[in-house]
């Protein structure tokens, strides 16, 4: 009988869930199914109001927290349908909608109600994978480079994955024992973000409207005047602080308004850019890593030309020259992160998130009564 794990994420840019269903063991993994769902519209925008908003009140967050773990628990559904002849599905990951993640205040806060999801699958649900990093003084984020470390590196040459996200982060693989990672700032989150609020659409299809327009070098120099850019890893970040406000804060709101709307989205497709390539290049100013991109910022051609312009000539690939597909990387991680929780492995990374120690990572939700063992 082969063992199965889920993975279930959904990111800063509030699009949906990427699933899969994978298996595990000491010398690498092997993807069985992936499956992505898009937020239905009501939930979005609630999700949204609930990431932007001040101050949240109880009846709000109980209901869209009830929301989405039923479309978690759908989705959960649809993927058990796939599983294979002989084979069980151990248990699901499941990361939830982060909402507010504080780690200089020592927390991260996630939308997530895992009993309900247990209760209408029967599936053992594993989540809560920061809190313990938080707990030990970690940044508690980020948490794929410790899958990167454990079936991405190779003994032969140096790597550094990337991933477009809503935030960006790298993280690098000299060999197969050592591995840095963090977050470098703002990616899909920010160009999402002015794009809708123009009232265009949801995202930038293939950065068409980015590249209809040229970087204003003014503005760029403004908002890479922060002081986020200049810290030292560990560090992370998260929508709460790269948002419009941020935006508007660094440059003014009447100025903001006066400018070419399609000039300040080229000019943040740049800052991604231009933040990643600069956090490539301290950590491997010889180019001797092989680059490889996954994330939803993949698919966005323009932000993808302007990223391998900044890092030529250094080869950047897709992430899928590692038999990872660019939008299965987290989800398969998550899987990952459950299966390491309930096999008693360590899964953070010290020199990552900046814990005191490697601890555990993860709660357990049980299901219908059987073992994981």
């Amino acid at each position: 009988m082969r063992s199965v794990y889920a993975g279930l994420m959904t990111g800063t840019s509030l699009d949906g869930i990427d699933g899969v269903l994978a298996s595990f063991d000491d010398t690498g993994f092997t993807l069985l199914h992936h499956a992505f769902a898009p937020f239905p519209q009501n939930l979005r925008e609630e999700l949204s109001q609930l990431v932007a908003a001040s101050q949240i009140d109880f009846t709000t967050w109980a209901r869209t927290e009830q929301a989405l773990s039923l479309f978690y628990a759908e989705h959960l559904e649809k993927l058990c349908l796939q599983l294979p002849d002989n084979s069980q599905l151990i248990a699901a990951g499941c990361h939830g909608q982060t909402l507010e993640h504080r780690p200089e205040l020592g927390f991260s806060l996630q939308m997530l109600n895992p009993a309900l999801i247990a209760e209408r699958t029967g599936q053992h649900i594993v989540y809560g994978f920061r809190q313990r990093d938080l707990a030990a003084g970690g940044q508690g984020a980020p948490l794929v480079p410790a899958f990167h470390l454990a079936y991405c590196a190779s003994a032969e040459n140096s790597r550094i994955l990337v991933n477009l996200g809503g935030i960006a982060n790298i993280t690098w693989l000299p060999n197969k024992k050592e591995c840095l990672g963090f977050d470098t700032g703002p990616a899909n989150t920010l160009l999402d973000s002015w794009y809708q609020y123009l009232g265009l659409g949801n995202y930038d299809q293939d950065g068409r409207y980015a590249a209809s327009a040229t970087c204003d070098t003014e503005l760029l120099h403004e908002l890479i005047d922060d002081p986020y850019f200049r810290a030292p890893p560990p560090k992370s970040t998260g929508r709460e602080k790269f948002n419009l406000t941020w935006l508007e804060n660094k440059i003014g709101k009447s100025r903001l308004a006066s400018l070419d709307p399609a000039s300040v989205m080229a000019t943040l497709v740049e800052l991604t850019c231009l933040t990643l390539s600069q956090a490539i290049h301290q950590l491997d100013p010889e180019a001797q890593s092989g680059i490889f991109i996954a994330g939803g910022g993949a698919k966005n051609h323009f932000l993808m030309q302007r990223l391998k312009e900044h890092l030529a000539p250094r080869l950047c690939q897709s992430s899928r020259a590692l038999g990872i597909a660019e939008d299965q990387m987290e989800a398969l991680a998550f899987a990952w992160l459950a299966f390491a929780f309930l096999n008693g492995h360590n899964a953070n990374l010290p020199a990552v998130t900046g814990a005191q120690h490697p601890v555990p990572l993860g709660q357990l939700c049980p299901g219908r009564a059987r073992s994981w063992l």
